[in-house]
């Protein structure tokens, strides 16, 4: 079954000049997708909008001034309907958990292809989440740092299914592929670990010890 999807504006914000080209040549490659605008700040994106549409946003969490993350947070706040993707350089603990803090639709680590990259955008515009199984590691060690009683606890948050991918994955025996999931899938359940992971307390204490490096 064919659908043919309007035509989608995408802004790119990022301070590197090189990636900035490569990220919006390879956007222009995916059909009716296109780059309506692209920026080296986040105050400037944040201006753009105020007067023009925009669908999607690809944006770096390593900004100057205003960082991604921050920025991230005005755009949900104030443009709500706004898809939004952050990208990261690398997959440090500190950095994806403050990201994943900013309620964005997308993570990834900078050196993707083409082909991750279209599926990516087409997950995000349907609707779903799409976290870079690249950062699974981090997502994973802030469950494993929770102490016996709240491990507990998180496991009846979630379905068994759910239980088996995350002890396997705590224990670093297997991956998405020998569950037979595909990249969309996999993303779904990292997002979904990370959402009931906020639910606790206790992972108000974690993030500020990973901020502060305790």
């Amino acid at each position: 079954m064919m659908f043919f999807r309007k035509h989608i504006n995408v802004v790119v914000v990022e301070a590197d000049v090189l990636t900035r080209f490569t990220l919006t040549k390879m956007i222009s490659s995916i059909p009716n997708v296109a780059v309506c605008a692209d920026f080296d700040n986040a105050e400037d994106c944040l201006f753009y909008m105020r007067h023009n549409k925009v669908d999607l946003i690809l944006m770096d969490v390593s900004l100057p001034y205003m960082g991604g993350i921050e920025a991230s947070i005005l755009i949900r706040k104030f443009y709500p309907a706004v898809k939004l993707a952050l990208v990261m350089v690398h997959d440090s603990d500190k950095q994806v958990v403050n990201s994943l803090f900013a309620e964005a639709d997308g993570y990834f680590i900078r050196d993707f292809s083409f082909e991750f990259l279209k599926c990516a955008i087409d997950g995000i515009l349907s609707g779903k989440k799409f976290i870079d199984k690249r950062i699974q590691n981090a997502i994973f060690n802030c469950v494993a740092s929770l102490n016996d009683a709240d491990k507990s606890r998180f496991k009846k948050f979630v379905s068994l299914k759910k239980q088996v991918l995350i002890e396997s994955l705590l224990s670093k025996r297997c991956s998405n592929e020998c569950f037979e999931l595909s990249e969309c899938k996999f993303s779904e359940y990292l997002h979904y670990v990370f959402h009931k992971l906020k639910s606790f307390s206790c992972f108000d204490l974690l993030k500020q010890e990973i901020n502060y490096e305790l």
